[in-house]
């Protein structure tokens, strides 16, 4: 999942034109992010983290998942 960013600027008639457009990567996923982008339900996400193939990131309230580490887990699990 990404997110896109649009730089716009007005013209002297106030029209809006698209100046630039920037992709940002993300690097944590929440939960509901990650289920959603890699297409596994909640149970399997948490049995994943239980068994330690995934290691989450507690900041304040919220449970996050590096990119890297799903990356990598989806690399190991693939079928030949």
């Amino acid at each position: 999942m990404c997110g896109v960013y649009n730089t716009t600027a007005a013209t002297t008639d106030g029209r809006a034109i698209d100046t630039e457009t920037q992709v940002v990567e993300k690097v944590l996923y929440t939960i509901r992010d990650t289920i959603t982008a890699y297409g596994i339900g909640r149970t399997k996400l948490y049995e994943l983290i239980g068994a330690r193939e995934l290691t989450p990131v507690k900041i304040g309230t919220r449970t996050l998942l590096r990119r890297a580490d799903i990356d990598a887990l989806v690399a190991r699990s693939a079928v030949a």
